[in-house]
């Protein structure tokens, strides 16, 4: 999905549009984009419980982007709720205020998904707060939600078929060097970004 033009800032789910294999795990980043001088956030996160969970606290990690403020960085949770299908998490930021302030976007967390049973889920935004160093709020917020497909094949039976075969690995060679952002990218072929 392309990223929304305009004033303010845009909270989103990287990639867009992620896909796991049954029984094993997947990773998605909490990116925020064109932020200015930030100094807290907080995001709670909907999905559906019957096809992803989160195992675990450490499931979900601080991402870099409020450490490179300089200023003593806290996170505040994660509040993981798998029977209602959300997870809270957040951090502040204190100390000097002479610490270099945050004009760019990057990653706020990543989280990391237990894919229970074949589906799809919207990873949606119930809420996002993002603050300045004085606690004054970021105005202009938007959100950009995500999705996650989990499917029961094998990883490297890349077109489901119940084999892995040349098909399979001609798939695997026409998106070599593909990347997330490129108009062609496809997950099922990106098996070390799981």
């Amino acid at each position: 999905a392309a990223i929304p033009q305009g004033p303010g800032s845009v909270v989103r789910i990287e990639p867009v549009s992620k896909e796991i294999q049954k029984n094993s795990s997947g990773r998605i980043n909490v990116v925020v984009d064109s932020v200015q001088n930030l100094g807290s956030f907080e995001f709670t996160i909907g999905y559906d419980p019957s096809v992803v969970q989160i195992s675990h606290n450490d499931s979900v990690k601080l991402g870099p982007l409020l450490g490179s403020t300089g200023r003593s960085v806290t996170p505040v949770g994660p509040v993981i709720d798998n029977k209602n299908g959300e997870v809270t998490f957040g951090a502040f930021t204190f100390g000097s205020n002479s610490a270099p302030s945050i004009n760019k976007g990057g990653v706020l967390a990543t989280i990391s998904w237990s894919a229970l049973d074949s589906g799809s889920t919207t990873i949606s935004f119930k809420n996002i707060k993002l603050t300045h160093p004085d606690g004054s709020s970021v105005t202009n917020v938007r959100t950009i939600n995500g999705q996650i497909r989990v499917n029961s094949c094998f990883w490297a039976d890349i077109d489901c078929d119940g084999d892995v075969d040349i098909v399979d690995i001609q798939l695997v060679a026409g998106n070599w060097t593909t990347n997330v952002s490129d108009p062609n990218y496809d997950t099922r072929c990106d098996a070390d970004n799981q």
